[in-house]
């Protein structure tokens, strides 16, 4: 015998269960379909000019390192959820909340999102000083959170790539894109 029936009886019948979210769910973008293969390399390319379709001012070394050799095979249309983060974690709890089956997104997806506010305009990912959050496996299938905010000093998105292990916390504000 144990479950839930215990627990009551464990603290005398009263006392509340809260189970708190860091996660506020804020809207969803739908990304088309495409026919087309997505080269990483061809896309994310540090160019702020007035005919840049993403204006990118800086591309980290990880992500260099670990996305910039992938391609990404045609693509059914995709549904994202956006969220704020509400309360400073590090990736676990996060992706704890997302769910296995929801956390993992594509580089298609994040570029899409970026040519979207390619100038820095309003949109799904935060433009204010905060950043945003999607989780995408590298060329080998390792999970990685992929972080993209805007930059007026760099002259347009800054995209660096983090190990899901690293022991800093996310700061509470951002962003978390991942499937619906």
């Amino acid at each position: 015998m144990g479950g839930w029936d215990n627990f009551l009886r464990f603290i005398g019948g009263s006392g509340e269960v809260v189970f708190k979210s860091i996660l506020t769910f804020l809207r969803d973008v739908t990304i088309p379909a495409s026919t087309e293969r997505f080269i990483a390399r061809e896309k994310f390319v540090v160019d702020t000019s007035n005919t840049a379709e993403v204006r990118i001012g800086f591309v980290g070394d990880d992500f260099q390192k670990h996305f910039l050799g992938k391609i990404e095979e045609a693509q059914c249309k995709v549904t994202l959820s956006i969220h704020s983060l509400e309360k400073a974690s590090v990736d676990g709890p996060i992706r704890t909340e997302l769910g296995r089956d929801r956390e993992v997104t594509t580089l298609r997806c994040l570029f899409h999102l970026l040519s979207l506010q390619g100038n820095g305009q309003e949109g799904a990912l935060r433009i204010n000083g905060y950043g945003s959050i999607l989780y995408i496996e590298d060329e080998d299938g390792n999970p990685w959170s992929v972080y993209v905010f805007w930059s007026s000093g760099s002259g347009g998105w800054v995209v660096s790539a983090h190990s899901v292990e690293d022991p800093n916390e996310w700061s509470a504000g951002g962003k978390v894109v991942s499937l619906k």
